[in-house]
């Protein structure tokens, strides 16, 4: 009988450490949880809105112009580019770098890009190239998780198929100077 008692208490007290070691854990998940959650919620929820939010400006699609008998005057072509986003960027010569291992820039393009990116506003992207190819956008593509603030947006190009015949009646729009 004392054996028995004695294995008793020897599964008592082993349930008792088992029991209060998880009470323990799960309170020190608990305390966790409530830090996160209730203590730091302000730092996390404006995190989350940063990732749910992407304020950039979007350039809006223009119609074809058109002659009187349906002949195209200004057509829109599908283009690829690939832009940075400065609020995204931390070290902009590490990531032009990388690009030049993708895509060929010179050293025009990169004192162009660094002084864009001087020179941006708010929510201005930095344009690094334009009209790319397919095969340069599926290698910027494929290596986007190391290219912080990169980012290809599709876009439409106007293109003048009679540029010097018609350019009294179409006119030109040119980009807005820092000035303006």
């Amino acid at each position: 009988m004392s054996r028995e008692i004695e294995k008793s208490r020897l599964f008592t007290r082993r349930a008792v450490l088992l029991g209060g070691a998880k009470v323990g854990l799960l309170s020190l998940l608990m305390g966790r949880l409530y830090y996160l959650q209730i203590l730091q919620q302000d730092r996390f929820k404006v995190l989350a809105e940063d990732n749910r939010i992407n304020m950039r400006l979007i350039a809006p699609p223009r119609g074809q112009i058109l002659d009187r008998t349906g002949l195209a005057l200004a057509i829109n072509q599908q283009n690829y580019r690939v832009v940075l986003l400065p609020e995204q960027v931390d070290k902009l010569k590490d990531l032009l770098d990388s690009f030049s291992t993708l895509i060929n820039l010179t050293d025009f393009d990169r004192r162009r890009i660094e002084r864009d990116f001087r020179n941006v506003g708010g929510l201005n992207a930095v344009l690094v190239r334009d009209n790319l190819t397919w095969d340069q956008v599926s290698a910027i593509s494929l290596h986007m998780p190391e290219l912080p603030g990169a980012d290809i947006e599709v876009g439409e190009v106007r293109t003048y198929p009679y540029t010097i015949m018609t350019s009294h009646v179409i006119g030109y729009v040119g980009p807005v100077t820092q000035a303006e």
